[in-house]
């Protein structure tokens, strides 16, 4: 990691926060954005945005834009354009369109839909207003775990701005494989409650240089035992940076009980940094008699043959035959 990207932003070349310049080309970059985003798509929009950002200097700052976002479906979201994803999100149009499309059709409605790593809801929201379109489904059935402090409170926020409070719960928690307090890097370097954005639990004494805050993780069985879940859920969806595996891990109860198909990143760059691997996933999930399909590059297929960059598709054996349309089972 070079020095640059471990600096805080308020420690980083940039115009300071608050004073005239910067306030004004806030103003000008604003004034562009709004009218940038309607453009249509083309190669490269996202790129001269950012470029834009760097010439006016406001790398540092944090600009905070409500936006009505159309990808999978229309819902509304307050972004910080500070955030990578949020600022893909806002001059796209949407986050993981076609993510959001595929878990539709692998929720089944017969529980809910867990979505570990929840971020700012760009996941959970769109998913919840697609599936209340297509199943009639009782209150709460969206239930979304986010530990860090800022991204909590934004997608509290969201879910207010979507009328979704009786249907998408908030779970504020980080989860592991036991009860213990980690350290974490939130993107950019960002203190604790100093804006949204993704993060990742710092291996065990790593030297790796980063703004540190400490968090308490829990497992998501505890989370069962003390109510704040129950065990009927039916699709999991989990993005930790390299701490998937460790969550499914404190999950050995939901597993067995709920049998829920589950899809996520498993990135093996990151896992790696816990000293785990793709192989270590199969022989865990296969303890509950799972099975471990790869991505086929950018589709959306999946089969056995192991894919070091692909997502992953973890079915029930017993559930196998629910997902022909796009797992290769041969």
């Amino acid at each position: 990691m070079n020095s640059e990207s471990s600096r805080r932003p308020e420690d980083r070349d940039g115009l300071k926060q608050g004073s005239i310049l910067s306030s004004i080309n806030l103003g000008v970059y604003r004034a562009y954005s709004r009218l940038w985003r309607h453009l249509p798509e083309f190669r490269g929009k996202c790129r001269i945005a950012k470029e834009f950002r760097r010439v006016l200097r406001l790398e540092n700052h944090h600009l905070l834009e409500s936006a009505s976002l159309t990808k999978p479906i229309a819902y509304k979201a307050t972004l910080d354009l500070h955030s990578q994803h949020e600022f893909f999100a806002y001059f796209t149009g949407g986050y993981e369109g076609e993510t959001v499309d595929f878990l539709v059709k692998c929720y089944s409605g017969d529980g809910y839909f867990l979505d570990i790593g929840a971020n700012i809801g760009l996941i959970s929201i769109p998913f919840a207003l697609m599936v209340n379109r297509s199943l009639a489904q009782p209150k709460g059935f969206v239930f979304s775990i986010e530990a860090i402090k800022s991204n909590q409170e934004r997608l509290q926020e969201n879910i207010e701005l979507n009328d979704l409070l009786d249907t998408v719960v908030p779970i504020k928690y980080g989860v592991g494989d036991c009860e213990k307090t980690v350290e974490i890097q939130i993107e950019g370097n960002l203190k604790d409650g100093g804006g949204t954005g993704t993060a990742n639990i710092l291996a065990d004494n790593t030297t790796h240089p980063a703004e540190r805050v400490l968090l308490h993780v829990t497992t998501i069985d505890r989370l069962i035992e003390t109510g704040k879940l129950s065990n009927n859920c039916a699709l999991i969806k989990i993005d930790l940076d390299g701490y998937d595996l460790k969550a499914m891990q404190g999950a050995s109860t939901l597993l067995s009980v709920s049998r829920p198909v589950i899809y996520g990143e498993f990135s093996a760059h990151c896992m790696n940094w816990h000293g785990q691997t793709h192989q270590d996933v199969e022989e865990y999930m296969e303890t509950f008699d799972y099975l471990v399909f790869y991505r086929d590059g950018s589709s959306w297929t999946f089969s056995k043959v192991s894919s070091r960059d692909g997502d992953l598709l973890i079915i029930p054996k017993e559930r196998l035959a629910e997902f022909t349309w796009c797992c290769k089972l041969d």
